[in-house]
């Protein structure tokens, strides 16, 4: 490889990994993961939800995202109002935010609240299929059909990112991005993982995951910078993903795992959700400040004032915020136990 070939991959893996967003990625096969484990207690057998059950899933799932997402969009509907930089169809976005529904349309999913709060309404549709999806891959009892359904997610997640890299002319970015259906593949690959880790004892070696990587990065920072799809990363980043977590999920007494399991990190992901929500407010609040070169003046410490300021304020909505607001609405659903889901 030339020195200007090697010097412009270097040069593009920055480009590549924030075009990657490896954090959304992470976000949904994490999730996926992680609500199978909390959950499986609950599907001894493959069963179908009873009514009961599902709408007290439903409750504690909005219990933990609803309350700060609201507040979140409350502050940013203030902040445009009295700046006057509300975006066109200023009122329906906000109806569409607040009902979780804007991520089914793609041409305002991403069109308010820095673009991002399309995840959560993403989120929120998988929460809707979470405990119809897990009895139907609690009935796929040989292992190897579990694996060829894990396959085919692989291809239903990159597909079509890679046919609209190839296409880029075609309006199909927000369809192949923040159409909640087509990052449906991801949940649902960390909801296996999650299978083949808590219920099947599978155990991913450190050098699988780190093998994964590197060839993901690799292709990254090689092909990323050409390719506009986001999510036709998938094709090479789920599956380092997936390896991932079910390494990080495996029982063990190693320094990795201690560390993981520490106070500071567990109360860095108590906030994380809150930084997420109020690091999108922020972005609109500093797009007025530094349209007024109020901290664009200090380019190297603005950024260090917003983040600092994000954290303070997710900290603070952590414990005045959510934690209430969370107790209250599931102090609501006390003392009546979620029953088990119906057999099948």
């Amino acid at each position: 490889m030339s020195k200007g070939c090697t010097y412009r991959c270097l040069c593009g893996w920055p480009t590549s990994f924030h075009r990657g967003t490896l954090g959304v990625n992470m976000f949904f096969v994490l999730s996926g993961l992680l609500l199978t484990h909390s959950q499986l207690h609950d599907f001894p057998a493959p069963a179908w939800p009873k009514g009961r059950y599902y709408r007290t899933f439903l409750v504690k799932r909005l219990a933990r995202i609803y309350p700060v997402y609201a507040a979140g969009l409350g502050v940013a509907a203030l902040a445009a109002i009295i700046t006057q930089n509300q975006p066109p169809a200023f009122w329906l976005l906000l109806g569409l935010n607040l009902s979780l529904t804007h991520a089914w349309l793609p041409a305002l999913s991403m069109e308010w609240i820095g673009g991002g709060s399309w995840s959560v309404a993403v989120e929120m549709f998988f929460y809707l299929l979470f405990p119809l999806l897990l009895p139907l891959l609690l009935r796929i009892r040989r292992q190897r059909a579990l694996l060829a359904v894990l396959g085919a997610l692989w291809l239903a997640s990159c597909a079509p990112g890679l046919f609209f890299a190839k296409h880029p002319a075609l309006p199909l970015f927000r369809w192949v991005y923040a159409f909640p259906p087509a990052r449906l593949p991801e949940f649902a690959s960390g909801m296996i993982a999650g299978l083949l880790v808590f219920q099947r004892g599978w155990r991913v070696p450190a050098g699988a995951v780190a093998a994964a990587w590197a060839v993901a990065a690799a292709y990254l920072s090689l092909t990323g910078p050409r390719f506009e799809g986001y999510v036709a990363h998938n094709v090479l980043v789920l599956p380092a993903l997936v390896l991932t977590v079910m390494y990080l999920a495996r029982p063990t007494d190693g320094p990795g795992a201690r560390l993981l399991a520490s106070s500071p990190l567990n109360y860095l992901g108590c906030i994380s959700y809150g930084f997420y929500i109020w690091q999108l407010v922020f972005f609109i609040i500093c797009d007025v400040l530094w349209g007024r070169h109020v901290l664009g003046k200090y380019p190297p410490f603005g950024g260090l004032i917003v983040v600092g300021a994000i954290l303070i304020g997710s900290i603070i909505s952590y414990h005045v915020l959510e934690k209430p607001a969370r107790r209250a609405i599931l102090r609501r659903l006390r003392p009546s136990t979620p029953p088990v889901p119906a057999r099948v």
